[in-house]
């Protein structure tokens, strides 16, 4: 079978602000969010976010999953995993579910850690669909 080439990439499901863009204002997704610019705003998506190693990211994000490379500054809320890598800046308050921090990466703030975040409930009432009943 032959392996899909990055042309084949689902804008769909994934979006990708590239290094050079800086968007101020609200994102609000139901697929995963990598950003290698700048953001200013609020971050929502029931899918997983990936700041970049160049990014810049200051505002909230609320999602199941982060992964963060960058600088980030502001609210984190995350219904189940952050991962904070080794060339991360993170500044602000973390509300999580499970955090994993590598050496040398900085963290200043606080961090909330409990098995049900409001994280969770933001989540899911992205996914929320109204159904009407006879």
């Amino acid at each position: 079978m032959a392996r899909p080439s990055n042309n084949d990439f689902d804008t769909k499901k994934h979006n990708v602000f590239a290094q050079g863009t800086k968007i101020v204002g609200n994102i609000v997704s139901d697929g995963d969010i990598r950003v290698d610019g700048e953001i200013e705003g609020e971050i929502k998506t029931s899918g997983r976010v990936v700041l970049g190693k160049n990014s810049l990211v200051t505002g909230t994000i609320t999602c199941p999953n982060a992964e963060i490379l960058g600088k980030f500054t502001g609210k984190i809320q995350i219904s189940e995993t952050l991962s904070i890598r080794e060339t991360a800046i993170v500044e602000g308050e973390i509300i999580t579910k499970k955090l994993a921090i590598d050496v040398n990466a900085i963290f200043n703030g606080t961090c909330n850690m409990n098995q049900e975040t409001s994280a969770t409930k933001e989540s899911q009432s992205i996914k929320k669909v109204n159904v009407k009943t006879a």
